[in-house]
């Protein structure tokens, strides 16, 4: 199971997915590729949807973390969300990670580093 969930947070696209996932109500989708682009690393809309569509979300949505459709573009929390939602929320409320563990991803930096 570990090794899953690191798997899937390995990938900025797919730590973004799940993080506004985690900020969401339970029952609220996320809007593609939106979700998935982050601020420090913007990609062209058209060339992360294909991304999306080929390889990150077919990889979430085959452990139960997500569920995604093409109409409307989204995703939502799969029947599996909680183990890797709970990574994300344990690193975004501890106090002692070190800034440079979660630089790159913008739901894990600390809100005086968000832009």
């Amino acid at each position: 199971m570990w090794a899953d969930i690191f798997n899937i947070l390995a990938s900025n696209t797919r730590r973004e997915i799940i993080a506004a996932l985690v900020e969401n109500p339970p029952d609220r989708a996320v809007s593609l590729p939106e979700a998935a682009n982050s601020p420090e690393c913007r990609r062209e809309p058209d060339s992360l949807s294909v991304d999306l569509i080929h390889n990150h979300l077919p990889m979430m949505a085959e452990k139960g973390y997500i569920e995604w459709e093409k109409e409307p573009f989204c995703a939502t929390r799969g029947p599996r969300f909680d183990d890797v939602g709970e990574v994300i929320t344990a690193i975004q409320t501890h106090d002692q990670i070190p800034q440079h563990l979660t630089e790159g991803c913008y739901f894990l930096q600390k809100d005086e580093v968000k832009i």
